[in-house]
């Protein structure tokens, strides 16, 4: 069993910001080189309320500048009538 990761103070802040700022959880994960478990504990014990893996809220996605109407992006395209 690897030994467990501790994180500095400016460490955890930086985690706690980050993921609050929308990054999810495999991102923080890659960039400190442990799993997304150590990370999750990490927000669950400074009281972050985890996201869930779906698509991401209204408010993050404004604040990202990505606003997408429809789930998955612009509406299709209606049919072109056809010409008799």
């Amino acid at each position: 069993m690897a030994a467990k990761r501790e994180f500095k103070a400016n460490e955890v802040r930086s985690i706690v910001a980050t993921y609050e700022k929308g990054y999810g959880l495999e991102f923080l994960a890659e960039k400190y080189g442990v799993g997304t478990g150590p990370i999750r504990q990490v927000l669950v014990d400074n009281d972050v309320a985890i996201r869930g893996r779906g698509r991401p809220s209204a408010e993050t996605v404004k604040a990202r500048g990505r606003l997408r109407s429809g789930p998955g992006g612009p509406p299709a395209r209606q049919p072109a009538e056809a010409t008799a």
